[in-house]
């Protein structure tokens, strides 16, 4: 059960910012718990705080307890918090655990908010492919058949799409594909060497592999630099930082990266120039390196990467507009020469 209660970042965000706030004016953890518990809309912290309540009352760590929730506190929260009860410093690490969670969830809105205009482009030709071949042109193409003339090639593949669209058994046809993708996709999704391959054949399309190594390093330095700061040591955070960033791709390097940092490599000549970080991040981290600055320098080089994918997204927004709307112009076109071939067939010859 536990597994299948699900938190987005704004409102767990929300919920750090409360409990920081409480920390700071005095409260002690327990009482703080317990009065985001009573004051929570949302369903699954409403479930989750008064369990964990419980647990810390009787005892538990709070990170213990957050871990028994991975679909509300992610592995780096856990750890954080982990990280600040160690070090007793709870109200500091809250305010940063906070602010991270914030960034993050503006990362992902912009990401979101980018895929809305192509999906809502996508969802108006889909309804209104369907509406014209359910119930615009089928009276065109009885009135064509019934004639007896031999129909243009064009308008007979658009007659048998027609037949196609409004057969019942293709409906049934198309929502088993539909469910057999998602059952495929979602075993990929859960296959780490699958789903690693498939977010490094999505860096490697144009413009939009580029937003997806800018977001994933955006994500993976705000993390690492607040689990630094915690003082969480570097060998311990760089794993974490990869998971957080969302991008199998990073996850499964850190494991190379983290092995040479073990045989005494610096970070710097750990990343080397490796493809799947941006151009000169390796240089400026070990520059950070060697002036033990590297949580600021992870700061200035996220809100850098954070103002360039904003750029990239711009760039894709303005590549998907005219594809579109030539894709949806062609459609139009195509069922416009069917339905007029036929049509102007038949008056040549009552002509």
């Amino acid at each position: 059960m536990s597994k299948k209660l699900r938190c987005d970042l704004i409102t767990l965000a929300r919920l750090i910012h409360q409990c920081s706030t409480l920390l700071n004016a005095g409260m002690g953890l327990l009482p703080a718990l317990r009065t985001l518990s009573s004051q929570q809309d949302d369903p699954a912290l409403s479930v989750v705080l008064p369990a964990i309540c419980a647990k810390v009352e009787s005892g538990h760590g709070l990170a213990r307890c957050m871990a028994d929730y991975p679909g509300v506190f992610n592995n780096a929260t856990v750890f954080l918090v982990r990280a600040g009860e160690e070090s007793g410093r709870m109200d500091s690490l809250f305010e940063r655990l906070a602010a991270w969670l914030e960034k993050d969830s503006q990362v992902w809105q912009r990401t979101r908010q980018a895929m809305v205009y192509p999906a809502t482009v996508l969802a108006t030709a889909v309804l209104l492919g369907w509406l014209l071949f359910t119930f615009f042109l089928p009276p065109f193409f009885e009135a064509f058949t019934s004639s007896g003339e031999a129909l243009p090639l064009l308008t007979q593949i658009v007659l048998l799409a027609t037949r196609v669209v409004g057969h019942p058994l293709s409906w049934l046809t198309g929502l088993l594909g539909l469910w057999a993708f998602r059952r495929a996709f979602w075993s990929l999704w859960l296959n780490p060497q699958r789903k690693t391959r498939f977010f490094l054949v999505l860096r490697s399309i144009p413009v939009l592999g580029k937003a997806v190594r800018l977001t994933a390093t955006v994500r993976m330095a705000n993390c690492l630099s607040v689990l630094l700061d915690c003082g969480l040591p570097l060998v311990r955070s760089w794993g974490l930082a990869a998971a957080a960033s969302g991008d199998a791709a990073l996850e499964a390097d850190s494991k190379r990266v983290l092995e040479e940092i073990r045989q005494g490599e610096t970070l710097a000549h750990a990343l080397g120039d490796h493809p799947l970080y941006p151009r000169g991040f390796s240089s400026m981290l070990g520059a950070a390196e060697e002036a033990a600055a590297i949580p600021a320098t992870l700061n200035s080089l996220a809100q850098v990467y954070d103002q360039e994918v904003e750029y990239v997204i711009q760039t894709l927004s303005v590549l998907f507009e005219p594809i579109f709307i030539a894709g949806l112009a062609l459609i139009v076109v195509v069922i416009l020469l069917a339905v007029l071939l036929p049509l102007y067939g038949t008056l040549n010859q009552l002509g």
